[in-house]
Order: structure tokens, then C-alpha cells, then sequence
């Protein structure tokens, strides 16, 4: 019994995130336990299980006497994570410079035209988890599991930011010009390049995207309308 419950939280943990990521549930929606256990299909404990491992990973927080919401965006929790990532992100890159031909360079190079196809039909649930496989396939071969471990929940915490900056049709060409000359860096085995590459994206990502946040600040009711008008 208490593997099929353990293996219900993570289901349900899973698909929590995922609504979240994908904006099913929007950021400052309060989450009630029966309503989403009703949606699941599921009981309401390992809703509640779910939801503390959420607001651990940054994607829920609790209010107090009021129960449990999505984390809405702000700059000031953008800039912050992101630092963050990029500063790990770079790190890690020089540990996959030491065994590049772990890189399946052939996964990578479909993963890149899947993201390519995937932005012309302004399909965002699916780039956000294309971009995420990307990256993940170059950083695996870095064989550092506990970077890989806290890697993986900050970019669970920037998901929600991805989706919105996949809606912006302006970065699109930026955006696949750096994923592109990360692709070169890694197929060539230049790791002067991919940290570079890396490091340069994740700058502009904070001073460029960043931007995009810090002029909405009622960005949280807009956002749904703004990716509207993107589409």
C-alpha cells in the first residue's frame, strides 16, 4: 500500500507542476485540495503531499489562515533564480567539457529542430519541455548528479517564466540563435564557446526578459491576455 501511495504523490506532484507550468493554473490562483483532488481523480492526501513538495520547489506558497496558491511572478524572484542557475549552469559546463563525447550530439541536433518546430507553431507547453530536454541532454554529461539534482529544481522554479518568455514573439530569433551556437559549441568540443554561449543567454535572459517583468507589474493578470495576443 504504501508504494501505491507513494507512487500516487508522485503522479500527482507531477501533475500539479505540470499545470502550473503550462498555466492550467495561474499564478496567484489559490488551490483548494478537494477541487483539484476531484480533477485528479484522486483523495486529497497526496493533493496536500503534492502541494508541500511544490511550495519546497518554489512553485506553491502557503499564506497563513488562508491556505495554499501559485507562486505569481515578480523580477525580483526571477532575477534571483536565475543568478543562480547561471551561476551553476556555467559550473557544470566545464565539468561536461572534460567528457564531451558523452554528449549524444545526434539527440541534441533533433531536440534543436523540435524546439525550431515547435516555436513556429507557438506550441509553448511543448518548447518549455523541449528547451529543458536541450539543455538536460548537454548537462548530463557532466555525470555530476547532485548539480544535475539542484539544477533540475530551479529550472522546475523558472518554468512558469519560461512559458510566459515563450509567448513574447520578439526573442524567438535571439532565442534560437543562442540555442544554436550552444549546439556548435558542444558539437565542436569547445568548451571556451559553450560557456560563453551559456553565460551569454543567461545574461539576457535577466537584463532583456527581466526587462519584460519589471514593466508589467500587474504582469499576473495580464499574462494570459499578452499570450493571446502572441499567438
Amino acid at each position: 500500500m504504501a508504494v501505491v501511495l507513494g507512487n500516487a504523490y508522485e503522479a500527482v506532484t507531477d501533475k500539479i507542476r505540470a499545470m502550473i507550468v503550462t498555466r492550467q493554473l495561474t499564478p496567484g490562483e489559490w488551490l483548494r485540495f478537494n477541487d483539484l483532488a476531484a480533477a485528479l481523480h484522486v483523495s486529497t492526501t497526496p493533493v496536500r503531499e503534492a502541494l508541500r513538495a511544490l511550495e519546497a520547489d518554489g512553485l506553491v506558497e502557503f499564506i497563513t489562515r488562508r491556505g495554499s496558491r501559485v507562486v505569481q511572478l515578480s523580477f525580483e524572484t526571477y532575477e534571483e533564480y536565475q543568478a543562480i542557475r547561471a551561476a551553476l549552469e556555467v559550473l557544470v559546463c566545464h565539468y561536461v567539457a572534460e567528457e564531451f563525447a558523452r554528449i549524444p550530439i545526434a539527440e541534441l541536433r533533433n531536440t534543436l529542430i523540435d524546439i525550431d518546430e515547435a516555436e513556429a507553431q507557438k506550441d509553448y507547453p511543448h518548447r518549455v519541455a523541449l528547451v529543458r530536454q536541450f539543455f538536460f541532454i548537454i548537462f548530463e554529461a557532466s555525470g555530476k548528479k547532485h548539480f544535475l539534482r539542484i539544477l533540475g529544481g530551479l529550472w522546475d522554479v523558472l518554468s512558469p517564466y519560461i512559458y510566459y518568455f515563450s509567448s513574447i514573439p520578439e526573442t524567438v530569433s535571439t532565442r534560437m540563435g543562442y540555442f544554436r551556437k550552444i549546439y556548435e559549441a558542444s558539437a565542436a568540443q569547445d568548451e571556451d564557446k559553450l560557456v560563453e554561449s551559456i553565460d551569454s543567454l543567461n545574461s539576457w535572459a535577466i537584463t532583456t526578459l527581466g526587462s519584460f517583468l519589471r514593466e508589467h507589474p500587474d504582469l499576473n493578470n495580464q499574462v494570459d491576455q499578452i499570450n493571446v495576443n502572441a499567438s
